[in-house]
């Protein structure tokens, strides 16, 4: 019987063929996590659609003096945006800053607080938020945007379903704390948003999951993730400690 002969040439065909199938498994499994973030966008803009059919979503706009007749909608539909207000308290009740724009305004150490549904659809992308105290209660925050704010030290609070289809996309909150309820924090677009030093732990690891993104959110070993949640496994880039974050 003649034993099989093998070459180095073999070997080296060995290899290719080994080597392609693992480059083909690797790009299998990364086309398949983009269509998974894919999806997960186009249930956001979904829902975001649904939200702009509800009647009562047109007639609110339809109502721009609102906030001077309900003391309850504090600033509602308010037009902030560039504002300085730093270190300022501002306290509303139920509906309170919803539509409300802040952009690129500067709300370093600032006290936002609201009641049930406040915040929602409202504009803070560019702000300075740093070491900022904004206060909701239970469907706070819904739809509000946060593009590429700075939230450093900030300090977040939400009730039940607060944050859901938020925007943070390169938001940067460094040493942040998010405290929010249960079924807070679903589908928010975490696209590039810094978590270093970020205390997350009372966020539903469900919910945490749920977030979408193309560029990997950062986090380093300071991080306070809910239990039960995998960075790794979820695709977020770990990223080398730069010590203590403002606030802390």
């Amino acid at each position: 019987m003649t034993r099989p002969q093998f070459t180095i040439r073999t070997a080296l065909v060995a290899m290719l063929i080994a080597g392609l199938a693992l480059g083909w498994y690797a790009t299998v499994r990364r086309e398949n996590a983009r269509v998974a973030r894919l999806a997960e966008r186009l249930k956001y803009f979904e829902e975001a659609l649904k939200w702009s059919k509800q009647t009562d979503y047109w007639e609110r706009l339809a109502t721009p003096g609102r906030s001077s007749k309900d003391k309850r909608s504090l600033l509602w539909l308010a037009n902030l945006d560039g504002a300085n207000l730093k270190d300022a308290t501002i306290l509303g009740g139920v509906g309170a800053f919803t539509n409300a724009s802040f952009v690129d305004s500067n709300l370093q150490g600032t006290t936002l607080t609201g009641g049930t549904s406040s915040f929602q659809q409202s504009k803070f992308d560019g702000a300075n938020l740093v070491n900022a105290k904004l206060t909701g209660g239970v469907s706070a925050f819904q739809y509000a945007s946060f593009a590429n704010a700075d939230l450093s030290g900030a300090v977040i609070t939400g009730g039940g379903a607060a944050f859901q289809l938020a925007n943070l996309e390169g938001a940067k909150l460094i040493g942040a704390k998010l405290t929010l309820g249960g079924a807070a924090f679903q589908k928010v677009n975490i696209n590039g948003a810094q978590f270093q030093s970020a205390d997350l732990s009372m966020i539903s690891p469900d919910a945490l999951a749920s977030c979408y993104f193309d560029t990997p959110p950062t986090y380093d070993e300071t991080t306070k993730l809910p239990a039960q949640f995998d960075p790794v496994a979820k695709g977020w880039t770990l990223v080398k400690s730069q010590g203590t974050q403002p606030g802390h």
